[in-house]
This record gives structure tokens, sequence and C-alpha cells, in this order.
């Protein structure tokens, strides 16, 4: 493994005319081309040896806002969650560029960057604003953890994550946002005099690049031990009444064990029992249809779903994945099609002689091994559009099922004339079924 000095960094980031005031943990972090693929979509990986900092590209978008019908779709899932009895919280991790401060992003990415601290917070912003007018529930942590950073590391400097600092003043914002505004804790409160050591998941993208290890980082951990034994009615009522499914990414599930402490800072905030659904790995939708799909869902009268500001609703085909999945209980389908399939794991449902107006659409596979099935719709005005539904193989196979759900609303109305499904090659499949619920009624 080479091993590199800070005056060689600095050296050759110097003679390669690397980004002013900052000194790269090596050189090779902002070259594209000569990565690894698995690093490639990453990069440029901008770091500084100096403050220790390090960003990915992929965490410096300068654009969050929501597109029409991300909006739509949003809305159509915090709509079902009301109608089922459910109150649904959104708690979304805020960009870690902003957080770090303007001044830590101008000394990592270097004075000739072109990253947009101002329009990136005000991007974010509006985006929580979007969410909040769908009906969900949803606290704006960016001003939290600028505040919060300026005293106790909300982020980790070379990890992706939150610190339990950080969880632990998102949970309580939370709380606030519900209308428990007399919370019974600061994060002071709860300071442990443990320490938790964080290898960082950045720091090992650069000692396989770089060759270069850096320090653990030392956060203390959180005790919430004192605020639980205590707690009496808080935000839900007493935890014997109310309960709160927590339904994230591994920022609550990290390292498969809830590193950062969420739940536990989100039951002491709350005052009710929480129980922790979150799938490291899983993605922004991969545990939700899950709990969902499991039915564990309809077992609680509160739902906080967790993802962090790298995770974009405008993914569309995602919401339309979770919708359908949402919706499916209430449905009524037509009955099963069996479907005939190519050697490439295509089928094709045509309705050339009766042109299809549908809402939903279910496929039903013999295994739940799949992760990908791409449909591809066409409508009689001539358009096609593509869905893209995709499970990880991170979501426990016992938590996955054989139906697959995709909500089409919002489409203008459209009459469908042939629907193709494209299943996943990798998976030997013999059986699959169709069904659709209808957008009209029959005539």
């Amino acid at each position: 493994m080479k091993t590199l000095t800070l005056l060689g960094i600095a050296f050759v980031a110097i003679s390669l005319g690397l980004p002013v005031n900052a000194t790269p943990m090596c050189p090779e972090l902002l070259q594209t081309d000569n990565l690894e693929n698995k690093y490639r979509r990453l990069a440029p990986i901008h770091t500084d040896i100096e403050n220790g900092w390090i960003f990915t590209s992929d965490q410096l978008s300068e654009s969050y806002t929501l597109k029409s019908e991300a909006v739509h779709l949003m809305s159509g899932i915090a709509e079902e969650f009301e109608s089922r009895g459910i109150k649904l919280a959104i708690m979304i991790a805020p960009p870690r560029p902003l957080v770090a401060g303007d001044g830590v992003v101008k000394s990592t990415l270097g004075s000739n960057s072109v990253f947009d601290t101002v329009a990136a917070s005000d991007s974010f912003n509006q985006m929580i604003e979007q969410l909040r007018q769908t009906g969900a529930i949803v606290p704006n942590l960016l001003p939290v953890a600028q505040e919060m950073n300026q005293f106790r590391q909300y982020y980790f400097r070379r990890d992706t994550h939150w610190t339990p600092a950080g969880a632990a003043a998102s949970a309580l914002e939370l709380a606030a946002e519900f209308g428990f505004s007399d919370a019974a804790f600061s994060v002071s409160d709860v300071v442990s005099s443990d320490i938790y050591e964080e290898g960082g998941s950045l720091s090992n993208i650069v000692n396989a690049i770089c060759g270069l290890e850096n320090d653990v980082e030392q956060v203390a951990k959180m005790n919430y031990s004192r605020i639980m034994a205590s707690q009496g009615l808080g935000l839900f009522g007493s935890a014997s009444e109310d309960k709160i499914a927590l339904v994230g990414t591994s920022f609550s599930d990290r390292y498969k064990r809830d590193q950062y402490q969420v739940a536990d800072a989100l039951a002491a905030a709350s005052g009710a029992d929480v129980s922790n659904y979150s799938i490291s790995g899983g993605g922004m939708i991969g545990p939700m249809e899950a709990f969902i799909l499991s039915g564990d869902v309809d077992d609680y009268s509160n739902v906080i779903w967790e993802f962090p500001y790298t995770q974009s609703p405008n993914s569309t085909s995602h919401l339309r994945q979770l919708l359908g999945a949402l919706r499916f209980e209430s449905s009524n389908l037509s009955p099963p099609q069996s479907l005939e399939l190519s050697s490439s794991n295509e089928a094709a449902i045509t309705f050339f002689d009766r042109p299809l107006k549908a809402n939903l659409i279910q496929f039903v596979t013999e295994t739940a091994n799949l992760l990908r099935v791409d449909v591809v719709i066409s409508f009689e005005s001539g358009k096609t559009r593509t869905i893209k539904l995709r499970r990880k193989d991170r979501v426990p196979l016992d938590r996955r099922t054989t139906n697959w759900f995709a909500d089409l609303s919002g489409w203008d109305n459209d009459s469908i004339i042939e629907i193709i499904a494209k299943f996943d090659q990798g998976v030997a499949l013999q059986q699959v079924s169709f069904r659709y619920q209808s957008s009209v009624e029959d005539s």
C-alpha cells in the first residue's frame, strides 16, 4: 500500500493545479476517469486533509425542488396513510455540505468551486415546504443541524451519517412538529460519557484509493435511560396506547443495529414505544414497501419515514411502486391473467380491441428473488411511459413478497393499448400473473 505524507500531497496538488486552498487527501480522488467503476459514480471526491472533511459528488446537489408528478404521488401516499387513520411524518437528514458550512465547503472544494450553497439551501427548503403541503408532518432539519453544528457535531466528517447527537436533535425537532413542544430534555441532557468511534464509510473510500488511513472519529453516545424511565404522557399518549413505527435507511439501522440510537431518541422525545423497521441499504422505499406489504403498517397510528437528502422523491417510479402497494388493500382488481414469457423474460399484455383505463396494476411471480421489473406502457394517444420497479437485495428475503404494484394515477386519463413487462433476466420465472384496477366503471 502506498504511503502519502502531507507535504507530498500538497506538492502533488499544487503541481496538478487542483482546487485552490484545498489540500486533497490524494489527487486521484478528483480524477474520475481513473477510478474503479464502484467509485466513479461518487467522483469527483472532494477532501481536505487540513479540516478532515470528505464530500462525494452526490452530496453536492443544488437541486431538491420536487417536480409536479412527485408532488402528486407524495400527496397520494400521505392521503393513503391518513385514510388508514395513520399520521405520516417524513424525516429527511439535510445536506452535509450545508450543515458543515460555507467555510468548510470552500476550504474543501477550493476557492474555484462552483457549488452554490445558497441555491442548494433555498432548493432544499422549498422541497420541505412542498412535502408539508402533501399533508405529511415534515420537520426542516437544516436549520436545526446548522445551529447544533456550532457546538456539537451533527454529521461525521468522514462518514455520510449523522452522529448520535445529530439523531437526538432531529428527533426533538420532529416531536416539536407534531406539537409536543415541552420536550423533556435537550441534547446536552443525554450526552453520555461513553464514546463511540466511527471509522467512516467515506474514510474507507479514501483508504482504498489513496492508501491513506484517517483517524477514527470519536463522538459521545447518548444515554436516554433516565428520560425514558421518567417518561409519562408524551406526544402520542402513553406508550401502552400508541405506537410509532420508524421505517428508514442506514441512518436508523447503521451496521444493522441502529448505531446512532434514532429509535431511542424518538421514544424519549415522544413518550411512546418505537418499533424500528429500518433496513440498511434498502433505499428510500425498500423498507417502507416491505413494511406496508407485510400488513404491519395497520398496527400503528404513527409512522415515521426516514431517508436522507441524497434519496430524491423525484424518482417517481419508486413513488408509484410504493403508492401502488398502499392502494392495493382497497383495490378492486381484475381476475388474474397468466402471462406468457419470452426467452428474455418479457411479456406483452395488449388492449388494442378495447383500450384500458386503469389506475393500478399488479404482477405476481413465484419467487421473491426478483429485483427488477421494467413496465413500458403505450397509450392510445401515442405516448409511452416507463415505470422502473426496483428492490434491493439488502432487504432480507423474508421481508420481500412476490407481489409488485404500480400506481398509474395522474396521467391525463389516457387509455392504455399495451403493457410490456420486462423481468430481470437473471431470475428464472415460470409463472407470472397480471391484474389491474380499472379507473372507470364497467358499462
